[in-house]
């Protein structure tokens, strides 16, 4: 997230967060009795499939997948105000990665949905 936190152009620093939710969703399905990286359907199926009290996170970030595929691709572009609403879901979704790999068990539902 430093590096979403420090990039100047939006798109950068949307990529940046995607990358680090990434990373976050990773930890939980590597971290869950259940979870298989690989998966079919990419990193948020795996996620909804290890955790399932996650699923409103995935569904979230899976929603911004083409949108990210878009950026990388340099045919998409995110507005200033996008990217820092985006950054700060990814925050708080982090947060919740958090708390759930500290204390090994799910925190309130309601919780791990973006505002």
């Amino acid at each position: 997230m430093a590096q979403a936190y420090a990039a100047d152009v939006p798109e950068e620093r949307f990529r940046a967060a995607y990358l680090a939710a990434l990373r976050g969703a990773g930890a939980l399905v590597d971290a869950s009795s259940t979870g298989r990286r690989g998966a079919a359907g990419g990193a948020w199926v795996a996620l909804a499939r290890a955790v399932p009290e996650f699923s409103g996170w995935a569904s979230w970030f899976a929603d911004h997948s083409a949108l990210r595929t878009g950026v990388d691709a340099g045919v998409r572009t995110v507005t200033s105000e996008a990217a820092t609403e985006f950054f700060d879901e990814t925050a708080r979704f982090l947060h919740d990665v958090e708390a759930e790999l500290d204390r090994g068990s799910a925190p309130e539902p309601a919780a791990r949905r973006p505002a």
